[in-house]
């Protein structure tokens, strides 16, 4: 195996000790929204939209960019910004990349670059946001 394919298959699985932690995650952010403004206003689509996003890009930064732009639009304000999911989502987000750090530091066995970070906290949001999807059929 290469250098590359054992830190990735280490990454995995660190990331996979995670999954409890991202599955709560997902769990409190629909407990934490206002359910009556999510149903009526977001429905499953939002949550698909939401789910195709982080798998159609490598960047943190532009999913959290498109949550803010869900949050300020007025079709889909009343879910993501009034029901409080977006900020919900954010915090969410943020919480990863802590996780992401302890999880870079754990396989590098020294302070993770950038780039390691962000690819680690990309897989997290791209675990969360599948979660999340199922939360809110479950709810």
């Amino acid at each position: 195996m290469s250098q590359d394919t054992n830190i990735r298959f280490a990454w995995q699985q660190e990331i996979d000790k995670y999954t409890e932690e991202i599955v709560n995650l997902a769990e409190n952010t629909i407990k934490n929204v206002q359910m009556q403004n999510l149903r009526g206003a977001a429905g499953n689509a939002q949550f698909s939209n939401f789910q195709g996003v982080t798998q159609e890009t490598n960047s943190v930064a532009a999913i959290v960019n498109w949550v803010r732009y869900q949050m300020g639009r007025r079709e889909s304000q009343r879910a993501w910004k009034e029901a409080r999911l977006g900020q919900n989502v954010l915090d969410s987000i943020e919480a990863m990349r802590g996780y992401a750090n302890t999880i870079a530091r754990t396989v590098h066995k020294q302070e993770p670059t950038p780039r390691q970070v962000l690819e680690i906290h990309l897989k997290l949001v791209r675990m969360y946001a599948g979660y999340l999807r199922r939360w809110f059929i479950a709810y």
